[in-house]
């Protein structure tokens, strides 16, 4: 899988460390994309509403979608 076509990630929950998954990906050399929308509400401790992963999935989708979609493309040509 060449580099470029890697995303780290990672989904929002009460005890998400965004920094640490943000370090990882400059210590991988990845993108990291991990949305924060505002007012995401959650269902438990670890598990998004349907309306906030909705929100969070949006916004994920806005910020890697090319990458995403230019990585399935040369998959598919290759």
């Amino acid at each position: 899988m060449p580099r470029e076509c890697v995303i780290l990630t990672v989904v929002p929950y009460s005890g998400t460390r965004v920094g640490t998954v943000r370090a990882l990906g400059a210590a991988l050399g990845v993108k990291v994309v991990s949305p924060e929308p505002e007012g995401l509400r959650m269902f438990d401790p670890t598990h998004l509403g349907r309306a906030s992963a909705q929100a969070w999935s949006q916004r994920f989708y806005q910020a890697a979608g090319q990458q995403l979609e230019r990585c399935a493309a040369a998959k598919k040509a290759g």
